[in-house]
């Protein structure tokens, strides 16, 4: 279930599908952070 979302998240942001191990885990963390920033940066508008 994570993996079809994370599939789908990486789609969405156009991040190519890295085949090397822990790849999933920084992409996990990079779309974490930018769910994290976005507020931030709507709140700072």
């Amino acid at each position: 279930m994570l993996v079809k979302t994370l599939d789908s998240k990486v789609k969405e942001l156009g991040i190519p599908i890295y085949p090397e191990p822990g790849a999933a885990q920084v992409l996990l963390s990079y779309i974490q952070n930018r769910q994290q920033a976005v507020p931030r940066v709507i709140l700072k508008m």
